[in-house]
């Protein structure tokens, strides 16, 4: 094995600025639970393209200069046919892309005895507008994941991704959305994957403590997401500007505040369900469960109503109170009603701190099960009520 040009205090993860071809030859065999690999599209072909009126550079980089077919399925054999004896008996391998590599992609998997166990589709919640006209708005890219053809089994951890569902089977269609400002504060990479999709992708293909590598590793998103689960991690990328790009990256996901919140923030997906806690007296607990109501105050004592963004997002419920066990129920419907304090009165309240208040309708039928997460636990000794992505896990499909 050659040194890293980078190696982390703790050695939980390593890193080459180099190009892979070069290095994969000597990392150790068997090793790997998971590689997941992002290589060229091979895009880019030169010029500028006309955007509203302005004239566009369309070129990424020399790395994604574009090539001959012949060109790209030589390529994606020798870094396959490289991987392949990296991963574990159980290992599996990730490799995203588009139609301008995948099915290069998919015959050098073929070629080099890999079987292919999905093709995820990736959905992206918040795609970039055309470029140019005459065709759909491009919004999704394809994830194969594989394995070696000879093994078989492979590490599924099925259960754990049911948590992101809760409790439900998760298909082969992910709605994530791309990369959000605050996974770009040390710099943008023009490939650069949301950590919810690599979060996910380790979750279900890894365990804590196993190693994971990334070929072209370009901002360290896998490396990000390999600390956030405590696995140890190794990354080749060629180009020297996103190598220090991730050098700054790895060491802010050392910060332990930092790592808290990107683990709220990888949930934050189309997936995800909120809920917002209502932390009540246990008189006020037991009356709403009976009738069904939960209801919070949105406004001053003058009456204006100040709405929390994510509303619209609002599907579930959860009562908290002193000596109770927190309760979940799922709203009958989205959205909320205005109610006013002689309203509530008249259902058998006693809201005493505003003129006007939000008044949501779950089903008092059917309590769900659930485990609570330390941060929401934290939230509720607080007294705070906000909405909540992903604030606790599904015991049951009761969804």
């Amino acid at each position: 094995m050659i040194n890293p040009h980078f190696l982390s205090e703790q050695a939980e993860y390593a890193l080459y600025n180099a190009d892979c071809l070069e290095v994969l030859p000597f990392l150790p065999n068997n090793t790997f639970q998971t590689i997941f690999a992002d290589p060229p599209y091979f895009l880019s072909k030169g010029g500028f393209i006309s955007k509203d009126g302005n004239w566009i550079n369309n070129s990424k980089g020399e790395w994604d200069k574009a090539i001959s077919p012949e060109e790209m399925d030589e390529f994606n054999s020798k870094w396959l046919e490289l991987c392949k004896d990296k991963l574990k008996e159980n290992g599996t391998i990730w490799i995203c892309g588009t139609y301008h590599n995948i099915f290069s992609v998919e015959r050098a998997l073929k070629k080099c005895g890999y079987k292919i166990i999905n093709i995820i589709t990736w959905q992206k919640t918040n795609p970039q507008p055309s470029l140019t006209s005459g065709h759909f708005q491009y919004s999704t890219e394809l994830i194969i994941w594989a394995k070696n053809a000879t093994s078989k089994r492979h590490l599924f951890n099925e259960d754990e991704i049911k948590k992101i569902k809760f409790g439900k089977e998760m298909t082969d269609v992910w709605s994530i959305p791309a990369v959000k400002d605050w996974e770009k504060e040390f710099g943008k990479h023009s490939t650069q994957k949301p950590l919810a999709l690599l979060y996910r992708i380790l979750l279900s293909s890894t365990n804590a403590g196993d190693y994971v590598l990334d070929p072209f590793s370009g901002s360290c998103t896998t490396g990000v997401a390999s600390l956030l689960l405590k696995r140890k991690f190794i990354g080749i990328e060629k180009s020297s500007e996103y190598y220090n790009l991730s050098i700054k990256r790895m060491a802010d996901a050392e910060n332990t505040d930092k790592q808290e919140f990107f683990k709220r923030k990888v949930f934050e997906t189309a997936d995800t369900l909120t809920v917002i806690i209502n932390t009540v007296r246990n008189d006020v607990y037991d009356n709403s469960i009976e009738k069904g109501i939960s209801y919070f105050r949105i406004g001053d004592s003058a009456g204006s109503l100040l709405v929390v963004p994510g509303f619209e997002k609002l599907g579930y419920v959860m009562f908290c109170s002193e000596g109770r066990e927190p309760q979940l129920f799922k709203l009958k419907k989205r959205g909320f009603r205005i109610w006013s304090a002689e309203e509530l009165r008249g259902k058998g309240f006693s809201p005493s701190h505003s003129k006007f208040y939000a008044v949501l309708f779950f089903d008092n039928t059917l309590p769900i099960p659930c485990v609570l997460t330390d941060y929401v636990k934290q939230k509720i000794r607080g007294g705070v009520k906000e909405l909540l992505p992903v604030s606790l896990v599904i015991k049951k499909n009761h969804l």
